[in-house]
């Protein structure tokens, strides 16, 4: 999200940090409840987390999934 705000020229310098640290407060703080909360094993949550973000990222307009790229 921080790179997104980057890119937007009235905000590319004041808010790239404050929106970065925000997301990943936001982002730790639902990992903290679902391990607290939900009683998840805190392994598998921290692994399932940025798959579901990447999935909800991809239902944004304009955006679109990200290419593997494979060597060889």
């Amino acid at each position: 999200m921080g790179t997104a705000v980057a890119h937007v020229e009235e905000t590319a310098g004041l808010l790239t940090f404050p929106v970065g640290l925000g997301c990943g407060a936001l982002v730790g703080l639902i990992n903290g409840l679902g391990v607290a909360w939900l009683r998840v094993p805190s392994m598998i949550f921290t692994l399932g987390i940025p798959r579901v973000l990447q999935d909800w990222l991809c239902l944004l307009p304009g955006s679109r999934a990200p290419r593997v790229m494979r060597h060889g």
